[in-house]
């Protein structure tokens, strides 16, 4: 359903085609999906693996098995028993030694295909036919179990692909009719009927309904939505028949920019990955160095050919890193797609890791651990009345979406034609704003706005968010708003502790009288009130350089007014990104929804996928150690040590895959 989103055209490429089909003589076998087919770049320090899991590169080694297993038990012996075994290792290394010819004629360095093929080389010349098969046997099986573990983990994405809607009921002067959701323009009005999905992105024009925005947002998401309300393709609607006006075209959609965000993500790289795969183009050639120093150079001075070259041929079994290659971009891969279920979309793969290591969180306060719906409590006129009082501050606040803004126009019932005489509006970050409405030079905000110009102004007689109004000088008043903290803003808060944040602060420009009774309610370890914004990034520096080397410093706020205070720390989230069609180019982590949980829910994936990906790399440094060490003192066999090779395989790479399995 995705062509457009990659190269465009035609309505269903783009998605990862589930099953194929194989000729195979007149019979018609179903195959598995191919998986990590990547043209990589030429760099210094590159390293990829191909891995295919189908039936094509499965029944060679079926075959292999049964042929190894009839030259076992049949009733024969000398070189028709040879022969079974030489013939089930070449049909269980045939991808192998295809991938080995393929270098030579590309004229590539052959790598630990070529000493795989000579470790076997040496266990038949040694006599060991048995072994020397059954090692190639399980060396192709691990191959096959790494291969299996990328086709499940690729198929994460096919749920993805699924949400985009298949058609659209345009309505247009010549009559109501069919069309796919990529041949729409702006302006086009469609039909959407109760239980079909959003084609667009758009705007309701007529009719009320629910919205159930969880395909976009992760968590339980239903809106009641009426004339004016926003909808997103591959959302639902749940309620009545709507029509809808769209506003952007299918390839700008929120769904289709984030297939396309997930798609170009999980392809990007970690530091993690980038030293694994430098590191393994050192280890290759060093084992190929030790098993030509154990096998040659040792018995030729000490004699002893056939004990040596023996454990010679187990060290160059243990010289593929492909599990470990392989297993901990797929952590990380798993994280990503994990967040997208959420409804979370990531900058970089790189940004799961820093994450997982961030200690110190600081959050705005105002729509992001409260609900940023402020209410009017009280009105306090000074020699005007209260009506006039409203209206004055609600005109000069009228080109502003902040959410004190919006409650004021909504209880002065503005309109645009009181909006028509207001001039030269400017905001003033962290006090207020300061605007000319009909000639008449009005401040509205905090009392830091009016003794910077040194306007007396009466002190609030009761707690709360007091904002301030003063005409050519004279203050008219003050008016009492008031916000709460979300509803589970407290568990989201724990839950990140229990993660590993040790350091909880909120910075904010309300007064503190308002902001420490929420701070103290959620928890927080420290609360900086009444900032402008030089102030919060004077904050933000300062938590910087207290916070250590290793650890990472994270903003939180709405990704709109926070764009800066997000790019001063190392991370920045941005809650409720869907308001924000530019979040991501500040923020490192875009919330579509908002939810506050989902912040515990991503911060677990992340912590579970760094988690995961280094326990990998221990693991398989630690087993591979020990397997060297126990070669060159001549204790591992080698079958033994391939059968260990094939357990360590499988046991990372389904470690790896269990980063996909985290849910709300």
């Amino acid at each position: 359903m995705a062509k457009h989103l990659e190269q465009g055209g035609g309505k269903h490429k783009g998605k990862t085609e589930v099953r194929k089909t194989l000729n195979f003589g007149d019979a018609k076998l179903p195959e598995l999906p191919k998986v990590f087919h990547r043209k990589r770049k030429k760099k210094r320090y590159s390293k990829t693996y191909d891995r295919v899991f189908s039936l094509q590169e499965i029944l060679p080694v079926l075959l292999a098995v049964v042929l190894f297993l009839a030259s076992c038990f049949a009733p024969m012996a000398g070189w028709p028993k040879i022969a079974g075994f030489g013939l089930a290792a070449l049909l269980a290394a045939f991808p192998l030694l295809q991938r080995l010819a393929g270098k030579v004629l590309d004229r590539k360095l052959p790598d630990e295909d070529l000493l795989i093929a000579v470790a076997v080389i040496l266990a038949f010349a040694l006599k060991e036919y048995a072994a020397g098969a059954m090692v190639m046997i399980l060396y192709r099986t691990g191959e096959l179990l790494e291969a299996f573990v990328l086709t499940a983990g690729d198929g994460a994405l096919e749920p993805f692909h699924d949400l985009l809607p298949e058609k659209a009921r345009l309505e247009s002067g010549e009559g109501p009719s069919d069309t796919v959701p990529e041949s729409l323009a702006v302006g086009d009005v469609v039909r959407v009927l109760p239980k079909e999905a959003f084609p667009a992105d758009g705007v309701i024009l007529q009719g009320n309904t629910k919205a159930d925005f969880s395909p976009l947002t992760g968590g339980e998401d239903v809106r009641i939505l009426s004339a004016g309300g926003e909808v997103y393709a591959g959302c639902y609607n749940d309620g009545g028949e709507v029509l809808v006006r769209v506003t952007r075209l299918f390839e700008d959609s929120a769904m289709a920019v984030r297939l396309k965000h997930l798609s170009a993500v999980s392809k990007s790289r970690t530091r993690q990955e980038k030293l694994i795969a430098k590191a393994a183009t050192f280890y290759v050639p060093a084992i190929a160095v030790l098993a030509l120093a154990i096998g040659v150079i040792v018995p030729l001075s000490g004699g002893e050919w056939a004990k040596w070259l023996k454990r010679a041929a187990v060290i160059l079994l243990l010289s593929s890193p492909s599990a470990l290659v392989l297993s901990v971009p797929l952590a990380y891969r798993g994280a990503i797609q994990n967040a997208a279920k959420n409804g979370v979309a990531v900058k970089a793969q790189e940004k799961i890791a820093d994450l997982a290591r961030t200690k110190t969180m600081i959050f705005g306060k105002t729509g992001t651990v409260t609900t940023g719906e402020y209410t009017i409590t009280d009105v306090f006129p000074d020699g005007v009345e209260a009506k006039a009082l409203l209206s004055m501050a609600a005109a000069a606040e009228s080109h502003s979406q902040h959410p004190i803004a919006v409650a004021l126009k909504r209880a002065a019932g503005w309109t645009e034609a009181v909006g028509a005489s207001v001039l030269e509006v400017e905001e003033l970050p962290g006090r207020g704003v300061s605007a000319f409405i009909e000639g008449r030079h009005v401040y509205v905000g905090n009392a830091s706005l009016l003794e910077e110009h040194g306007i007396w102004y009466k002190v609030p007689s009761r707690a709360g968010a007091a904002i301030h109004v003063a005409v050519e000088n004279v203050y008219w008043g003050h008016i009492m708003v008031s916000d709460k903290p979300r509803e589970n803003a407290f568990d989201a808060l724990e839950e990140l502790r229990m993660q590993g944040i040790g350091n909880m602060v909120m910075l904010t420009g309300d007064v503190l009288s308002v902001s420490r009774p929420i701070a103290s309610s959620l928890n927080f370890d420290m609360v900086k009130a009444e900032l402008s914004q030089q102030g919060k990034l004077s904050a933000i520096d300062y938590l910087q350089a207290a916070k250590g080397d290793r650890s990472r410093l994270c903003y939180v706020g709405d990704g709109i007014h926070d764009s800066e205070l997000m790019q001063r720390a190392d991370l920045g989230i941005a809650m409720n990104a869907l308001r924000a069609e530019n979040a991501m180019e500040s923020a490192d982590f875009a919330v579509l929804g908002n939810d506050i949980m989902t912040l515990a829910v991503l911060m677990k994936v992340c912590v579970s996928a760094y988690r995961i990906a280094w326990t990998n790399t221990f693991f398989m440094a630690a087993v591979k150690l020990i397997l060297l060490i126990l070669a060159v003192t001549g204790v591992l066999p080698l079958l033994v040590a391939a059968i260990i090779e094939l357990i360590s395989t499988g046991l990372l790479m389904f470690y790896a895959l269990s980063a996909y399995g985290i849910r709300r």
